[in-house]
């Protein structure tokens, strides 16, 4: 039986799958540019998670979310960025409740909005030859597009 949470986690678990394997059968790597920053939600450090960059075309980048808050981008290999250009962008973050244990699955830190590029309202341009700074602020408070 799926539950709102395994639904979410199932979303979860695509979009991750789908961000890395977009632009798997190119045989060329196009241009990449240093990104990092920052994930606080409502003012505070994300201590944990993912964050996906995804362009207009080619391979999309990831990151993990570090315990203060900071991610790194990789795109072919680790900590080379994100394609040049224009990018939607999702993050993910997810804790167990150690009282109840994995088989009562996780529940997601952020608004099930953040979960994927096409629907968190986020974006960025990432610049050629430059280390590229972006923080993600994201909110509780759900707001309707």
């Amino acid at each position: 039986m799926f539950t709102p949470f395994k639904s979410q986690l199932c979303i979860s678990a695509i979009a991750v799958a789908w961000v890395a394997l977009a632009g798997c059968s190119d045989s060329s790597q196009l241009e990449t540019a240093t990104v990092s920053g920052t994930v606080t939600l409502d003012g505070n450090p994300l201590s944990k998670g993912i964050v996906t960059f995804q362009p207009e075309y080619g391979r999309g980048a990831t990151g993990y979310i570090q315990a203060d808050g900071s991610y790194l981008l990789s795109t072919y290999k680790s900590g080379d960025g994100a394609i040049v250009g224009a990018h939607k962008i999702g993050v993910i973050s997810t804790e167990i409740d150690p009282n109840q244990g994995p088989e009562s699955g996780s529940k997601s830190l952020v608004p099930t909005m953040y979960a994927t590029p096409d629907g968190s309202g986020l974006s960025a341009e990432v610049q050629p030859d430059q280390e590229n700074r972006i923080d993600l602020k994201l909110t509780s408070k759900q707001v309707k597009q």
